[in-house]
């Protein structure tokens, strides 16, 4: 059993945002794709838990930057699971570039899930340590719980999960809450300054033909708070990023 899974991506031109860099949301695309292959591999992938009412949901991932990557070719993506707790396990990745030197570390709280109940599963009646790597330097911290907004005012802007903002598990995909948080930020911020630091916690589902608030706060001239809210008592997730600003 391959305790790291590694995984090689040829990139393509649509992947990158506009400054031709590869873009945060098809990097967690990249990440998802392959904590998917390595599940898969060692038995526990979406197909075989499907087929029992089961799914893996995603927690809280902490994205970090180490260095640049200006690279337009490919990425190879380590990943593996180095911690079962409970209803809860951690699975960490690094992401290397063509010269094999890390330019990323992302680490990701997961849940198990029956889809009938959407109930979490105690992981340790289903995992054991056969499946954790521990012998790995972790190169970024685990995920914590981000705190809320201190004061809500209006909200930032409105949006709605339609048709392609929905996955598997019938609620909105990872991906497009990435999406929707950064379209908080103007492209002059982003042009300014590079994301150091991107985390996200999941509090609440949300599914088709729901509306979703954004609300944004500034902790220092480096630190946002992002949340996106069902109605002002329905916490649905809420990103922390940290900026640092371009030479």
């Amino acid at each position: 059993m391959l305790k790291i899974g590694t995984y090689k991506y040829k990139l393509s031109r649509w992947q990158f945002d506009f400054e031709d860099k590869l873009s945060v949301i098809q990097l967690m695309n990249l990440l998802l794709e392959s904590a998917g292959n390595h599940a898969e591999e060692r038995g526990f992938g979406i197909d075989n838990l499907m087929a029992e009412d089961k799914s893996w949901v995603l927690l809280r991932a902490r994205i970090e930057f180490l260095s640049d990557y200006n690279e337009k070719k490919e990425i190879q993506i380590e990943t593996w699971v180095d911690e079962i707790k409970g209803l809860f396990t951690t699975r960490r990745f690094n992401v290397l570039d063509s010269r094999g030197e890390v330019f990323c570390a992302v680490a990701t709280t997961w849940a198990m899930i029956n889809i009938k109940t959407r109930k979490m599963l105690h992981l340790t009646e289903l995992l054991d340590e056969k499946f954790l790597f521990t012998e790995k330097e972790a190169l970024t911290k685990a995920p914590e719980k981000i705190n809320p907004i201190d004061e809500k005012n209006e909200a930032l802007s409105r949006v709605e999960a339609l048709y392609s903002s929905i996955d598997i598990n019938n609620h909105v995909t990872t991906t497009r809450y990435i999406q929707w948080i950064l379209d908080s930020f103007s492209i002059d911020d982003l042009k300014e300054n590079r994301i150091k630091i991107f985390e996200i916690n999941f509090q609440n589902e949300a599914k088709f033909r729901d509306t979703l608030e954004v609300h944004k706060q500034k902790i220092s001239d480096e630190i946002y708070i992002i949340e996106l809210t069902k109605a002002p008592e329905i916490q649905i997730c809420r990103a922390r990023i940290r900026f640092e600003k371009k030479s």
